[in-house]
């Protein structure tokens, strides 16, 4: 916030100064902000609310990408992408050459795996950090489900989408 106020005061500022100086036509909020825009580098991620996985047999895998964006209009720079909580260990994010730089507008794929050793459910949360001014963190849930029988074709027993191995990529 301290950040907004900031900037809204130099640009108040500007507007004034170069009233004064009798430069043509007025300088208003909207000249100084992209419209519908946001200042500085900003960060969303894809999907928004949390990261679930197809059910899976116990010692299979599956994967997933989640896409960060930047959303901002300044380039964003993303130092971390990890794994927290109890289960994390059985989710895996690639190492990536951080730190990212994703352009205004740009994107970047990021696979994320899950790698059950047991039946159950499974939970995790994934952590994006950047090094811009105000560093920005977001944290999705994680969640994976695996299954202890499956038939020759890697069906779960109890109704699950099917996968063979050409499914997981891995």
């Amino acid at each position: 916030m301290s950040k907004l106020r900031t900037i809204f005061g130099a640009a108040v500022l500007l507007s004034t100064l170069l009233s004064q100086v009798g430069c043509v036509g007025t300088y208003g909020m909207d000249d100084l902000f992209a419209e519908g825009g946001v200042l500085g580098p900003q960060m969303e991620v894809e999907p928004s609310l949390e990261v679930v996985f197809p059910e899976v047999p116990e010692g299979g895998s599956v994967y997933t990408e989640v896409l960060i964006v930047s959303v901002g209009d300044m380039p964003l720079a993303v130092d971390s992408v990890t794994l927290e909580g109890a289960d994390a260990d059985l989710f895996v994010v690639p190492s990536l050459p951080l730190p990212l730089m994703l352009p205004a507008g740009g994107d970047m794929p990021v696979r994320v795996a899950f790698l059950p050793d047991a039946e159950g459910q499974f939970h995790a949360e994934l952590v994006i950090t950047t090094r811009n001014e105000e560093d920005l963190t977001l944290r999705r849930d994680v969640i994976g489900q695996a299954c202890r029988d499956w038939d020759e074709d890697l069906v779960c027993d109890y109704g699950g989408p099917s996968f063979d191995s050409a499914d997981t990529g891995w």
